[in-house]
């Protein structure tokens, strides 16, 4: 019996992937009220580090499998290591090769024994993306299919 092996000695490359700037926004700020608290802090920084790696690889990202539910404007959403993430693949202009946008991330503050500021309060835009999460959740609950 003979074996053969695959060898991928050029894997293709990663994407570069931003948070919006309205989630970057929120993660300093806890960030910044959670100062005194490193071990929740580099924990809560590994699940946000793990967010980027899983979507920078552009056979997730670009979801070819069709495996994510997606929005009718071409967003995705992932749920997949419980992450919970909406994003969009755009091109950077400066580079003019395609980024991993993410507009909507549970930031799992709680989870990691961090607090949120009191300032911080759930704004439209966090509303509007939990909405659309439900509502895409419940419909592929309903009818077990992919949103195309």
């Amino acid at each position: 019996m003979k074996r053969y092996w695959l060898r991928e000695d050029k894997l293709p490359p990663n994407l570069l992937v931003n948070f919006s700037s309205k989630i970057t926004e929120k993660i300093n700020a806890i960030g910044n009220y959670n100062k005194n608290n490193d071990l929740a802090l580099t924990q809560w920084s590994d699940y946000l580090d793990g967010i980027k790696s899983y979507l920078s690889k552009s056979v997730i990202a670009w979801d070819n499998m069709n495996r994510y539910p997606r929005l009718r404007s071409g967003g995705k959403f992932i749920k997949d290591f419980g992450y919970n993430v909406g994003y969009t693949i755009l091109n950077d202009y400066s580079t003019n090769k395609p980024l991993v946008y993410i507009f909507m991330v549970n930031l799992k503050v709680e989870e990691f024994g961090l607090r949120l500021p009191p300032n911080m309060n759930e704004d439209k835009h966090d509303i509007i993306s939990r909405i659309v999460s439900e509502t895409i959740n419940n419909y592929l609950k309903r009818n077990l299919l992919l949103v195309s």
